[in-house]
């Protein structure tokens, strides 16, 4: 214990000036992350310069952090003094690891429980939270750099590194785009969790080996065959049984709780467009939507489109991921499809077939609670604070500890404590207005510095298709009623359309740069 404690207080001395400058990064992100709390604080363009700069210098700091202390016991080579000195490797381990433990995880600890307290929200109740962000740290930050730390003998050697892997994360996060049926929600879970579970036991296997061997080729090797493994584990997945796996078909008969028919409707060419992409010709798919209830939603995680004709070549999109998100009250939607340029010039005015199939999530409600909106902040159900939101009144202000809940907010018409509204009509008495926050994770807390999460919930039926905007306004006594929303169930639904000739759903070319007009190619 004795030889731990010594190394720790040599490690404090020699690196006061990296320890006093990760403190100060944290002390000026807890003063200047409140800022954002309030919707009627705007912060002047220098305070948002320096909040975005010190966002990303606070991990930065510590990276150099556990770089240089690392480095005060470099294990590359074979002639450093304190190699003859009496040195246990397992205690100089854990002295690095007390160091680490002292000067990075405790002060953002107490970093979060400053900003909980300050945001009102409640500490001890969320102990797993603030744990789980310490491991997202460790996992995505710490582990990784004590992992390069240990197979290189300088900072530059180390920085040389980092900027080859993040050439290396862009040309693969490039190259991944290009492969099909990826992105579909539930399917991709599995192949992500195996991929951090190898780059977790990557990086503890090199700092643990180096430490207790300094056989520095063979955990070099080790960490590049590690990185390197990491995304072929995603994209070499076999997607398409996953997807089949998590989003089965409905068997014969089977009545499945959305359902979709085809909207014939073509696009308006002065007001829908598709944004110019290389060698892809955009085509909207209008949809008839039934079968949601009330207390209910679906989203589509991923659709798959085959385009074909008697005696043509047939187009498979592969699946796709996103789609629209369905309510009781969306009773059509649409799907943006981009087709290859030549397959779309070959077959533009042929009548084909084609054939769409849908992976949906529903979603259920589980509890209900009243809760009646205050002059002031008020509790709101997931633990958070809300007010009025001051900027707009159509609206509230909240703030929630660690994660946004799954919850719909419902406010009607007659009972939100005034007459009024903002937007083009006047509501009748009655209407519901509909929100969701979203937060389909299980996660204890979500990713990021600050334990704190600011979230606006505007009450606003608008509908791009009839250009209505109309906001509820809400006053202090307005009635909401927010409901617990969870997973439900999974599975596939199909639409076969006949006899659509491509050219009349072609969306209009527009460039970027142009501001008026959308368009939307669901990625690959």
């Amino acid at each position: 214990m004795d030889q731990i404690i010594h190394i720790f207080k040599k490690d404090v001395r020699h690196h006061w000036l990296e320890i006093s400058v990760a403190a100060a990064l944290l002390v000026t992100f807890g003063w200047l992350e409140p800022l954002n709390w309030n919707p009627m604080t705007i912060p002047s363009g220098w305070e948002r310069f320096l909040e975005g700069l010190v966002s990303t210098l606070v991990p930065l700091s510590w990276l150099l952090l556990v770089t240089r202390v690392i480095h005060g016991e470099s294990l590359v080579g074979d002639e450093q003094f304190w190699i003859t000195r009496p040195y246990d490797w397992k205690k100089l381990l854990v002295a690095k690891s007390l160091f680490v433990v002292a000067f990075i995880y405790v002060p953002l600890f107490i970093l979060d429980v400053y900003l909980l307290k300050k945001a009102s929200l409640g500490v001890f109740s969320h102990a797993d939270g603030l744990t789980y962000i310490l491991g997202y740290w460790t996992l995505f930050i710490i582990l990784p750099a004590a992992a390069i730390a240990t197979v290189t003998r300088t900072v530059g050697q180390f920085v040389l590194v980092i900027l080859g892997i993040l050439v290396y994360a862009i040309a693969i996060v490039s190259a991944i785009t290009h492969v099909p049926n990826l992105g579909v929600s539930r399917a991709e879970s599995l192949p992500t969790v195996v991929a951090m579970l190898l780059g977790l036991a990557t990086f503890a296997v090199v700092v643990v080996r180096q430490f207790a061997t300094r056989m520095t080729l063979q955990a070099r090797a080790t960490l590049i065959a590690g990185v390197l493994a990491i995304p072929l584990v995603v994209a070499a997945a076999p997607n398409r049984i996953l997807i089949a796996h998590a989003y089965p078909k409905a068997a014969s008969g089977q009545q499945l709780p959305v359902a979709f028919t085809f909207d014939p409707t073509k696009p308006d060419s002065d007001k829908e467009f598709w944004y110019k992409t290389k060698k892809k010709v955009g085509i909207r798919v209008r949809l008839l939507v039934t079968g949601v209830n009330r207390d209910a939603f679906a989203i589509v995680d991923g659709t798959s489109i085959t385009i074909q004709a008697p005696g043509r070549p047939i187009w498979k999109s592969g699946w796709l991921s996103g789609g629209p998100n369905l309510s009781w009250n969306t009773p059509n939607a649409s799907t943006d499809i981009a087709i290859d340029d030549k397959f779309f010039d070959s077959m533009q005015s042929t009548p084909t077939q084609v054939h769409m199939s849908f992976a949906i999530s529903t979603f259920r409600s589980i509890d209900s609670q009243k809760v009646s909106v205050a002059s002031g902040a008020f509790s709101f159900p997931g633990g958070g604070r809300c007010s009025l939101n001051p900027v707009s009144s159509s609206g509230l202000w909240c703030l929630f500890p660690l994660a946004r809940p799954f919850v719909t907010v419902r406010a009607t018409a007659g009972d939100a404590g005034c007459s009024s509204q903002i937007g083009d009509d006047a509501i009748p008495a009655g209407t519901v207005f509909q929100e969701t926050i979203w937060n389909r994770d299980e996660d204890p807390a979500e990713l990021g510095i600050s334990p704190v999460i600011p979230e606006r919930v505007a009450f606003s039926d608008w509908d791009g298709e009839t250009n209505r905007n109309r906001q509820l306004m809400l006053c202090p006594g307005a009635a909401l009623t927010v409901t617990k929303m969870e997973e439900s169930e999974h599975f596939q639904s199909e639409l076969e359309i006949d006899d659509v000739q491509l050219i009349d759903y072609k969306l209009k070319v527009k460039t970027f740069g142009q501001n008026d007009g959308a368009g939307v190619e669901i990625p690959r």
